[in-house]
């Protein structure tokens, strides 16, 4: 019998949906292993960033007491510090990434320091390529963007930074909103022909067909679940 502790992690109490999502994953990955069983799950907001979250360091202990394995949905789950993987390692956690249920701790935890070293890259990329604006604008008084061509005469949108964000989630809800006017006939078509109704089947469905969700990836009871509220 292999014993499992879950732990599931959003950084605020406005991500429950992503709770729901880390649920399906872990359901997904319980039920595909024989043998396999989940003795508890342990669930809170908290940053990834912080390492010393009570229900965190409960589900550790409690995988420890019942020599089960702790259980995560995705790496960023459990924590965003490549040093917190190797610190587990050291005291003998035994863990498992339902994204890579093959990868042992070793290797998780060498491709969380690759991870956040490519984060570090980004950053300074990001820093240099700022920098290299500035300095444009300084010298020339703008700057002609690669992507759009578009003039600018200065960095950032410091007069209305609520109005960026909220452009921002407009714009990431129409993308959403389109996405889902394409996949729903398909989903409708599920419903007609294969009459399958439930979340579970819809998604089981939409993967044999080898359609990937907005991002890329797999389907969850979850993700049909929201893709449904564009109706």
């Amino acid at each position: 019998m292999n014993k499992f502790v879950a732990y599931l992690r959003t950084s605020t109490k406005k991500q429950l949906l992503g709770i729901a999502a880390q649920q399906d994953k872990i359901q997904d990955f319980i039920s595909k292993r024989n043998g396999a069983v989940l003795l508890n799950t342990f669930t809170e907001q908290e940053s990834g960033l912080n390492n010393n979250r009570k229900q965190l360091q409960a589900a550790i202990q409690f995988a420890k007491d019942n020599d089960a394995r702790l259980l995560i949905a995705t790496m960023d789950r459990l924590t965003r510090k490549a040093s917190f993987f190797l610190q587990l390692q050291e005291e003998g956690v035994k863990f498992t990434i339902c994204d890579m249920p093959e990868a042992d701790e070793t290797t998780i935890s060498i491709l969380a320091v690759i991870a956040q070293r490519e984060v570090k890259l980004i950053k300074q990329r990001t820093k240099n390529g700022l920098g290299q604006i500035k300095k444009k604008l300084l010298q020339d008084g703008q700057y002609k963007t690669k992507v759009s061509n578009r003039v600018i005469t200065k960095l950032g949108n410091t007069t209305n930074l609520a109005q960026a964000a909220a452009l921002a989630v407009q714009a990431k809800k129409k993308a959403a909103a389109e996405f889902a006017k394409n996949i729903l006939p398909v989903v409708q078509e599920i419903k007609d022909k294969g009459r399958v109704y439930t979340y579970r089947g819809i998604a089981a469905a939409l993967n044999a067909r080898g359609i990937v969700t907005r991002s890329n990836g797999k389907w969850y009871p979850s993700s049909v679940r929201n893709l449904e509220l564009y109706q």
